[in-house]
């Protein structure tokens, strides 16, 4: 077994070849991936004597050039680290310090094992292969502002889930009715940011807050504005969804209604918002309006 002097004298030897490598083609050193851990990582213990590893000083950066299949990532602090440049990561959830992989980005990175009781919060799989979450068995259910892009979803998305500005843009559900959401079962029945392309809206959005919502690619969104939270949509994209009902008194800011059915808005209402707002596919209720000349007025500006 090679002493800490030798461990140091080896790890300086490496770092000065990684800072002379300039070439675009991965390393990959004819050593065992159990020595490359100890040069390449450093140890440490929290308070709760809980050992913790991470890329020692300029090998963080330096170890880009590196090929590390088969190097254990075992509790290597994963929050908020950015995989992106780095060759032949496999990571085991279950074995990361923490099991925390909040604001992680996991792009190349091949995962082996489950998210059971992981922090993933802002954690971003897109790129990463093999990536299989259950979200009933995460910590706090908790997919809030995660992007889900080349995970596979294998279980249901209801009971108390976190899906605050999750991006299911990319994902991949192992069943269909994974892909469905009740958004009267969620946490707080918040949407709010959430992008729902390729998800089934299997319920009502009484009371949900909608807020900067993106509906484009999802099914069965039924909008009644006068129930949803707050009454307002505002920064929401409702390409697909359908709006039924009045949208008096409703805050509908930065709102985009392109793409959506069944939305009609007041002639008065239309006139305020149409230049802050993208008024496609709205229509304007007529019946309401008191003299030829308006209407005539109306049609002319729904013309241009």
């Amino acid at each position: 077994m090679l002493s800490k002097k030798q461990i140091a004298e080896l790890k300086k030897v490496l770092i000065e070849n990684l800072k002379n490598y300039n070439c675009e083609e991965k390393i990959k050193l004819n050593i065992a991936p159990k020595l490359l851990r100890k040069l390449i990582f450093q140890k440490g213990k929290d308070d709760n004597n809980n050992v913790y590893m991470e890329f020692d000083g300029e090998l963080k950066e330096l170890c880009k050039k590196l090929v590390l299949t088969g190097v254990s990532f075992a509790n290597f602090v994963a929050e908020n680290f950015d995989f992106s440049d780095y060759y032949g990561v496999e990571i085991n959830p279950q074995t990361l310090y923490g099991k925390n992989l909040y604001s992680t980005i996991l792009k190349g990175v091949k995962i082996n094992g489950s998210f059971d009781d992981c922090y993933i919060s802002k954690a971003n799989f897109t790129g990463s292969r093999g990536a299989k979450v259950n979200p009933q068995t995460l910590w706090h259910k908790d997919l809030g502002e995660t992007v889900l892009c080349d995970a596979i979803i294998i279980g249901p998305l209801k009971e108390g889930c976190n899906l605050k500005k999750t991006n299911f843009t990319g994902a991949i559900f192992d069943k269909l009715c994974y892909r469905k959401i009740d958004p009267q079962t969620i946490l707080n029945k918040c949407l709010y940011g959430t992008n729902l392309k390729g998800m089934i809206i299997d319920g009502h959005l009484y009371d949900c807050n909608l807020e900067y919502t993106k509906f484009p690619g999802s099914e069965g969104a039924i909008i009644i504005p006068q129930r949803i939270d707050g009454k307002s949509l505002e920064g929401a994209i409702l390409k697909d969804a359908t709006i039924y009902g009045s949208l008096e008194n409703c805050v509908i800011r930065n709102t985009k209604f392109e793409g959506s059915k069944g939305t009609v808005m007041s002639y008065e209402q239309y006139c305020e918002l149409q230049q802050k707002n993208d008024l496609t596919d709205v229509k304007i209720d007529y019946e309401y309006m008191e003299n030829l000349e308006e209407i005539k007025k109306a049609f002319q500006m729904v013309k241009k």
